[in-house]
């Protein structure tokens, strides 16, 4: 999808998911906040219009996490 499994290390001690290892994946984070930011700052728009566009924009997010955090599962796996 957007993000890569190189940008990406799965936590070992916080917890689950993932965290950025290069400077990719922070930009990829920040680029996350950014439009989150962008969505619900628009006064113009109507609520349920800011509503729906942020539930596609963390839909995505989450699709796109899960799809990295299940490379890096199998990429560790093949380490072992």
């Amino acid at each position: 999808m957007i993000g890569k499994k190189e940008w990406f290390k799965l936590r070992k001690y916080t917890g689950f998911g993932l965290s950025p290892k290069t400077w990719q994946g922070w930009v990829y984070v920040i680029v996350i906040i950014l439009g989150i930011v962008f969505i619900q700052t628009q006064i113009y728009w109507s609520s349920l219009i800011r509503r729906f566009l942020f539930f596609v924009w963390i839909g995505l997010i989450v699709l796109d996490s899960i799809h990295i955090w299940v490379l890096l599962k199998k990429h560790n796996k093949k380490n072992i």
